[in-house]
């Protein structure tokens, strides 16, 4: 079970993704007794030398990992397992040598921003933002007024007062 997903994550079997060199057939075809590493390398070219049928995928994944295996052992600390995801997603392009990166596949074009759309999980955030803000700023201005209310009614109490202190002085006379 450990070796199936060993190769699964390699591509060596079936799930590989688009634009990756893959082996499946003739690895269970040639080499079911293989391991990744140096000896299923090996075993595949021995089966391609011997005039056995190998894919042009296979035959991509066997000169990948020939012209790259100094590039493999220093980016990929030599696992073999994961030599081609390690080469293509893990290390940048112009980090391997030149004779590796002729070998490998192109990386996909890289999407252009979208202009002028926006999705609707941005507008509606920027709406959500907007409508914070707006009510953060109400509920300081009724502050401010519930303030300004509270000044105005203590200066009325407090001239009250001084107007009935007033009357009290002018009355005892």
């Amino acid at each position: 079970m450990v070796l199936w997903r060993a190769l699964v994550a390699t591509g060596l079997i079936g799930v590989a993704s688009a634009g990756s060199y893959s082996c499946d057939a003739e690895y269970g075809a040639h080499c079911p007794e293989e391991v990744p590493g140096p000896g299923l390398i090996s075993c595949l070219a021995g089966a391609g030398d011997a005039g056995k049928e190998l894919s042009a995928d296979c035959k991509g994944w066997l000169d990948m990992m020939s012209a790259c295996r100094s590039d493999i052992d220093k980016f990929c600390q030599g696992n073999d397992a994961d030599a081609f995801v390690c080469l293509t997603q893990w290390t940048k392009r112009h980090d391997l040598e030149d004779a590796c990166a002729k070998v490998l596949p192109e990386p996909p074009a890289e999407k252009p921003p979208r202009k002028g759309k926006k999705s609707k999980a941005k507008a509606k955030r920027k709406a959500h933002e907007k409508a914070t803000k707006d009510a953060e700023q109400r509920s300081k201005k009724e502050k401010e007024q519930a303030k300004k209310k509270k000044k105005k009614s203590k200066k009325k109490k407090k001239k009250k007062k001084k107007v009935v202190d007033d009357e009290d002085d002018y009355g005892e006379l």
